[in-house]
């Protein structure tokens, strides 16, 4: 997982598994290669199950940071019974800014074991 501020305002984050979202819209990572579907929209509802990892990054406007972060532990992240999206099944980050507005850029990688 790499995060990388680039707003003005430090950000704090966590990765979470298990977070209710409405209004989301999940599709396919890669329909030919991946079981994965990922969304960028939705709203979030109620708290997380479980975090995972959490932390925080700085960043002022003479100064921007990054984090990198990598997860040796094993995660289910499966369907439901129906093939529907259920909330313990779903990895999420949550970023925060710690005062105004800030921008940031996240990326997730992971191994798909069949």
């Amino acid at each position: 997982m790499d995060i990388l501020v680039t707003g003005n305002v430090s950000i704090a984050w966590s990765l979470v598994l298990g977070q209710a979202i409405t209004g989301d819209s999940y599709a396919d990572v890669s329909a030919a290669y991946s079981g994965m579907q990922a969304s960028t929209a939705g709203t979030l509802s109620g708290s997380p199950a479980l975090v995972i990892a959490s932390g925080h990054v700085a960043a002022s406007a003479g100064s921007k940071s990054s984090v990198t972060r990598g997860l040796s532990a094993r995660y289910p992240i499966t369907l439901n019974a129906a093939g529907a999206v259920r909330a313990n099944g779903t990895l999420t980050l949550l970023a925060t800014s710690t005062g105004a507005a800030s921008t940031i850029r996240a990326s997730l990688s992971w191994r798909e074991i069949r």
